[in-house]
């Protein structure tokens, strides 16, 4: 599997997708980067591209951490909250607007914070014709990863689906201990 981000900008620097918003950390671009778009790497080297790159809002070199910073704060636009209390700022139609690019890309989309503390990752693919997901319900390797496909009931996934040799040596249910204060 390839991670998409990385395999297009693997100089990228503190690029993070989640901020601590108590602490107003997004405004210090201190985070971690827990969103991620896992790709097998025939179907990445066939389909994905890079689009127009990574969001700089500045003058920065594209994949440094001056340039990260400027996109986590949309450019200046979203302002930290005060610590002396109240809410986030309002969002204003320019710092929601600030989310939407002119192209298309492989990268992050960088949110305004009032809207999450999480940004979304991106990869723009091309050549692909058909649903992909339409392509691949029969392929057997497919389809054994996606047990929810055959149940019907959430209960599904709790019993116990077996032959009948295995119904004779079931253990007997667990006894409740009842713990008194």
């Amino acid at each position: 599997m390839v991670d998409s981000f990385a395999e297009f900008y693997p100089n990228a620097e503190e690029r993070f997708t989640c901020w601590d918003q108590y602490r107003n950390k997004r405004h210090e671009n201190v985070g971690s980067r827990i969103d991620y778009i896992l790709v097998d790497r025939g179907f990445f080297n066939q389909h994905a591209v890079m689009g127009v790159g990574l969001d700089v809002r500045g003058k920065w070199a594209s994949e440094s951490a001056a340039a990260a910073l400027s996109a986590a704060t949309l450019g200046g636009l979203s302002q930290p909250s005060s610590f002396a209390g109240g809410w986030m700022p309002t969002l204003e139609g320019d710092v929601f607007n600030a989310q939407f690019r002119d192209q298309p890309s492989t990268g992050i989309i960088y949110t305004p914070p009032q809207l999450s503390d999480h940004v979304a990752v991106s990869v723009l693919l091309h050549n692909c014709a058909r649903p992909l997901v339409a392509s691949s319900l029969k392929d057997s390797s497919t389809l054994r990863f996606q047990p929810h496909r055959t149940a019907k009931r959430i209960t599904d996934f709790f019993s116990r689906k077996g032959s009948k040799e295995s119904v004779d040596c079931q253990l007997p249910p667990a006894k409740r201990i009842f713990l008194s204060a």
